[in-house]
């Protein structure tokens, strides 16, 4: 009887404790879980907003290229127009397109003139041949340039918001596995298993918890 009584006795110990271990793994996995839910959230803020500004710096960068191509092809016509005016020597024509062009092709246009075109052979072919107008041009091939740029950065930038909102479901999932064992563990009889399985939650638990403290990134509301 004091064997059969202490056995009991043993194995009363061994749940309490069992008991005790599955109430803080249930704690910090139900924790966690809350934690990892609030993050996955906030990344998918951040995930839609940097989208949203890859998007707009896209179209930014797509209308500044239609600009620029149409600006060239009106350019190409009043460059036609003034270089005829010039070997015509029509003085009326070739003083309304210095005065009447758009600022930066008048001084291009005045520029390329003083070079003395119809004497100069040194002189550029025609004004858009210049390196005044090609730094124009350049200019804005630059500033489409570095729209696309930034429409890149912030895909990456949503791209990888996603993969971290992604990896913190992941979490969710491996801490409600967590609880489900846990859970088993509590309604076993056997003490030997209902350990087993204890323990096991426990180890997931930790392990999850490890990785996700050392490896996911942070990120705050704003």
């Amino acid at each position: 009887m004091p064997t059969v009584k202490a056995d009991i006795n043993r194995e009363e110990r061994i749940r309490n404790r069992v008991e005790i271990l599955g109430t803080i793994v249930l704690s910090v996995a139900s924790l966690a879980i809350t934690w990892c839910s609030y993050q996955s959230s906030l990344w998918n803020g951040i995930q839609t907003i940097s989208l949203i500004e890859a998007n707009t710096y896209d179209m930014q960068a797509l209308e500044k290229t239609t600009l620029l191509e149409q600006q060239q092809e009106i350019d190409a016509n009043a460059v036609m127009n003034f270089a005829n005016a010039v070997i015509d020597r029509n003085q009326e024509r070739i003083k309304f397109y210095l005065e009447h062009g758009r600022p930066e092709m008048s001084k291009i246009f005045s520029e390329w003139l003083n070079t003395d075109p119809l004497n100069n052979p040194n002189a550029p072919a025609h004004p858009m041949a210049t390196k005044e107008y090609l730094k124009l041009t350049a200019k804005s091939r630059d500033e489409q340039s570095e729209l696309k740029r930034k429409a890149i950065e912030y895909k990456d930038r949503g791209l990888k918001a996603n993969l971290h909102s992604d990896n913190y479901v992941l979490y969710t999932v491996i801490f409600g596995m967590v609880l489900f064992i846990n859970g088993i563990s509590s309604k076993i009889t056997n003490i030997r298993l209902m350990r087993l399985f204890s323990f096991v939650s426990a180890i997931i638990c930790l392990i999850g918890l490890v990785t996700l403290l050392t490896r996911q990134p942070i990120t705050m509301p704003g």
